[in-house]
């Protein structure tokens, strides 16, 4: 799961992994 997660995170717009996962589980604030 983190090599997806930091896939994801770096495709999203080059943010860590950490923000990724702070969005994903607050699913509503930036």
């Amino acid at each position: 799961m983190k090599v997806t997660r930091g896939r994801l995170g770096w495709r999203a717009g080059g943010m860590p992994v950490l923000e990724l996962t702070t969005t994903g589980r607050r699913t509503g604030n930036p």
